[in-house]
This record gives C-alpha cells, sequence and structure tokens, in this order.
C-alpha cells in the first residue's frame, strides 16, 4: 500500500481481528475517512489514530450483532482528530469521550 492519494479507507464486515496494519499505511495524514466499523477487532485504546489528524469520518462502531469491535482504555488520541465531522462508536466499548470530542462540531452515532 504506497499510494500517495490515498484518502478514504473502508474495510467494514472484513471479519480483522486487527489494526496492526494501519501503522504502515504510508501517509496517514492524507487520510480523511476510516471505516473499520463491523469487525471483531479487540483493542486497548486509540492510540493507533495519533497520526490519522485529518479524518473528517471515523466509524468504529457495530450495527450488526455478529461483530464485536471493542475498544477500552485511552481516548486522549480523539483530541487530536480537530477536523473530525462524524465519529461512528455505536456499541464499541468507546464511553467517556466527554472533553476528547466536541459534540458540537462532530456527529456522534
Amino acid at each position: 500500500m504506497n499510494n500517495k492519494n490515498l484518502k478514504k479507507i473502508t474495510l467494514a464486515y472484513n471479519h480483522l481481528n486487527a489494526i496492526s496494519f494501519l501503522k504502515n499505511i504510508p501517509y496517514p495524514r492524507k487520510l480523511v475517512h476510516l471505516d473499520i466499523s463491523n469487525n471483531n477487532i479487540q483493542n486497548n485504546g486509540l492510540e493507533f489514530l495519533k497520526d490519522f489528524v485529518n479524518l473528517e469520518v471515523l466509524s468504529l462502531g457495530n450495527y450488526n450483532e455478529n461483530f464485536s469491535n471493542n475498544f477500552t482504555g485511552s481516548f486522549v488520541s480523539l483530541k487530536k482528530l480537530t477536523k473530525l465531522k462524524e465519529l461512528h462508536i455505536k456499541d464499541s466499548g468507546i464511553i467517556g469521550i466527554d472533553g476528547y470530542v466536541n459534540p458540537a462540531k462532530v456527529k456522534i452515532g
């Protein structure tokens, strides 16, 4: 994966259980849309987002009972996502994001 113009990654419903591959994206600052919803990811925090500072849409949630993304730990990396417009976290284990995301600017679902 070496596309300098990559702006959107959609990997929903792929039965992923790890996201370590995201660290191999060569230009994470160019990405504006990341969808890893509806997988089976178990991750401790959102530190993997620290370089994706230009994300506008982030989908981490579960919208199907057959999938179980579960994120726990620190969500401080959300503070770096200042361009975020949509955050999809339904049934993802993510709670208590007050102070990390401005609900007046970000649609949370």
